[in-house]
C-alpha cells in the first residue's frame, strides 16, 4: 500500500509564523527565508523555486502561477494572475489541423503558452519582498547544482510519465537517465537549470524573458512548429486583478477570477454549504451531483476575459439553490467540451509574524508539462494550451494573445468581521474545486482541524471520463447501491493540499496532505 494512503499526521500549532508546502525541502527553504528576515512572500517564492528543482513533474520555471495576498491578517485580499497567453503568431486553423481528439496535443509546441511564473514571482517580490531577489534562489541553485534526493511521491509521479508518447528527446536525456525515472532515494542534479537559475537570480525577470534563455526556448519551440518569438517572451506580463468571492457558512471565500476555475470552487461551496456532512452517504452523493453540474457549467462558460455580469450570474444564490436541488442523474444545466487537466501542481501557503499571508499555486499543468525543454537552459515548458477549446464558437477558444482556462486555484477565507481565517489550496487538476469544497466545509461545518479535514477520504466526479473516482476509505459498495448505474473507479490518491488556519486567539494551525511529500513548519 502506498504510504500516502495511511494518513496519520497530526496538526501543527504555532504562534509566530508558519509555512506549509507539498515538499519538505521547500518548507525548509521557506522557513530559512523567514528566519533570515524575509516576508511570507519571500518565503513562498523561495519555496516555489526549490520545488521547480526537487518536484520537477509538478512545477517549473516554464510554467504559470497564481496568488492571493492579505496583509496584517485582514481584508482586503489582492490577487495576482501569473498566466501567459498564446503567442501573437498562433494559428487556430493550423492547430485544428494538428489536433488529436479535438484538442491541442500536450507535447506539441502549440500547447505552450508563454510561461509567466517568473514574472509573477518578480511582481509579488516587488510588492511585498524584504530580502534581495537573489537570496530567494540560493536553495534552488544549490539543489540543481549539487543534487537532491528524490522523494517518495515525486518518484511515483515521475515514473508515471516515463512511457509518455511524443516525449521530447532532450527531456528524456536529462530527466530519464538510462531511460528510466529515478527511484525514491536516488540523487538527481540539473546543472543546466542551475545556470538558468543563476542568470535569473542575477538579472531578475528580464534575465528569463530576454537574452539567451528566451532565445533558447524560442528555438526549441520553433523546431517543433511553434510560432513563439523573442518579442512574445519580452512582453510577458501578469496582472493584479480583483478577486472574486462568495459567502460560505459565515465566511467570505476568495478566489482568483477567470481565466482560473476558482469560480467553480465557489459554486460548489455555495451549493453544498447547507449539507451537514460531505462525508456521510448523503453528503457523498450530494458532492457528486453538485460537482457534475458545476463542472459542466465551467466547461461551457469559463474563459479569459469572462464578463463580470456572467461571473455574478454563476455566483448567484438562485443558481446555487437550483444546483443544490438536482440529483446526480438530472439533466445538465449546460454542457461543453471538458477541460483537460493534469494532476500535478504545487500549493504553498505562508503566514509571517506580521500576518502577511500568501496563498500561491504554480504548475506545469500535466506532469512535466509538454516535456519540451530548452537545450541550453534546461527549462521544461508547460502545456497550458492543451486547456484551450478549438471550437471558434466557444468562449475558451484558442487565439493569439489569449490565456487558456486554468485549473490552479489558491484560496483565502475571512470571517464576518473581516479577519483572515484560512489560507488553503487543494491540488489535483480537475479535482481542485471539489477538493476545496470538501476540505473547507469540513472545517467550517464540521469543526475539523486542517489536518483532519485534509485526511478525509475523497471521491470525485471526473468530467472527462464521466466516472466516479473513490479513494480507499470510501465505502464503494454502499455508495454503488445509492447510485446504481454509475461506474465507480478505485484510485490511490486524489490531489493533495495544505491549510493554515489563523484562529481568533492568533494561534496558527497547519495541515499538509499526506498524499504528498510535504510538511508544515511553525515557530
Amino acid at each position: 500500500m502506498p504510504y500516502w494512503e495511511a494518513r496519520r499526521r497530526a496538526p501543527v500549532y504555532a504562534e509566530r509564523a508558519m509555512v506549509a508546502t507539498s515538499h519538505l525541502l521547500a518548507s525548509q527553504t521557506a522557513w530559512r527565508l523567514l528566519q533570515a528576515g524575509g516576508s511570507a512572500v519571500d518565503a513562498a517564492i523561495g519555496a516555489a523555486l526549490t520545488q521547480c528543482v526537487v518536484e520537477p513533474q509538478s512545477v517549473g520555471l516554464g510554467g504559470d502561477a497564481f496568488a492571493l495576498i492579505a496583509e496584517a491578517g485582514k481584508l482586503p485580499v489582492r490577487a495576482y494572475n501569473g498566466s501567459g497567453a498564446a503567442p501573437q503568431g498562433f494559428d487556430l486553423e493550423a492547430a485544428r489541423r494538428a489536433a488529436q481528439d479535438g484538442r491541442i496535443p500536450r507535447t506539441s509546441a502549440q500547447a505552450v503558452t508563454l510561461p509567466a511564473a517568473i514574472d509573477a514571482f518578480s511582481a509579488l517580490h516587488a510588492a511585498y519582498g524584504k530580502l534581495l531577489w537573489d537570496a530567494l534562489f540560493e536553495d534552488a541553485i544549490a539543489y540543481a547544482e549539487a543534487g537532491f534526493i528524490v522523494a517518495q511521491r515525486v518518484a511515483h509521479d515521475w515514473a508515471g510519465e516515463a512511457g509518455l508518447p511524443g516525449m521530447d528527446l532532450r527531456f528524456r536525456t536529462h530527466y530519464l537517465p538510462d531511460g528510466q525515472a529515478p527511484k525514491a532515494g536516488a540523487r538527481m542534479a540539473f546543472p543546466k537549470l542551475a545556470k538558468t537559475l543563476r542568470q535569473v537570480a542575477r538579472l531578475g525577470r528580464d534575465g528569463f524573458y530576454e537574452g539567451w534563455i528566451a532565445e533558447d526556448l524560442c528555438a526549441t519551440l520553433n523546431q517543433q512548429g511553434g510560432a513563439h518569438q523573442p518579442e512574445d517572451f519580452a512582453r510577458v506580463e501578469g496582472e493584479w486583478v480583483e478577486p472574486i468571492s462568495a459567502s460560505i457558512a459565515g465566511h467570505q471565500v476568495f478566489q482568483c477570477p477567470p481565466n482560473g476555475q476558482g469560480i467553480a470552487a465557489l459554486m460548489m461551496m455555495q451549493a453544498l454549504s447547507q449539507q451537514e456532512s460531505l462525508t456521510s452517504p448523503e453528503g457523498q452523493v450530494a458532492q457528486l451531483a453538485v460537482a457534475r453540474q458545476v463542472y459542466a457549467l465551467r466547461d461551457r462558460y469559463l474563459a479569459d476575459g469572462m464578463p463580470r455580469e456572467q461571473i455574478d450570474q454563476l455566483l448567484s444564490v438562485g443558481l446555487a439553490q437550483q444546483i443544490r436541488g438536482l440529483e446526480l442523474g438530472s439533466d445538465l444545466l449546460a454542457s461543453g467540451p471538458p477541460l483537460l487537466a493534469g494532476p500535478d501542481t504545487v500549493y504553498i501557503t505562508v503566514v509571517d509574524e506580521a500576518r502577511l499571508t500568501v496563498s500561491l499555486m504554480a504548475s506545469l499543468f500535466h506532469p512535466f508539462g509538454s516535456t519540451l525543454m530548452g537545450e541550453a537552459s534546461g527549462v521544461v515548458l508547460h502545456s497550458r494550451g492543451n486547456g484551450f477549446s478549438l471550437d471558434p464558437e466557444h468562449p475558451n477558444c484558442a487565439a493569439p494573445g489569449k490565456r487558456p482556462l486554468h485549473t490552479i486555484i489558491p484560496a483565502l477565507a475571512a470571517d464576518e468581521a473581516g479577519r483572515l481565517r484560512y489560507a488553503f489550496g487543494v491540488m489535483g487538476g480537475q479535482y481542485q474545486p471539489q477538493g476545496q469544497a470538501q476540505v473547507l466545509l469540513a472545517m467550517l461545518r464540521e469543526g475539523l482541524d486542517p489536518q483532519r479535514a485534509l485526511d478525509l477520504p475523497r471521491l470525485h466526479w471526473n468530467p472527462i471520463l464521466q466516472r466516479i473516482e473513490v479513494e480507499p476509505g470510501i465505502d464503494a459498495d454502499r455508495l454503488a447501491k445509492q447510485i446504481p448505474g454509475y461506474n465507480l473507479h478505485p484510485i490511490d490518491a486524489l490531489g493533495g493540499g495544505q491549510v493554515i488556519e489563523i484562529r481568533e486567539d492568533a494561534v496558527l494551525v497547519g495541515g499538509s496532505d499526506a498524499r504528498k511529500d510535504g510538511a508544515v513548519l511553525g515557530l
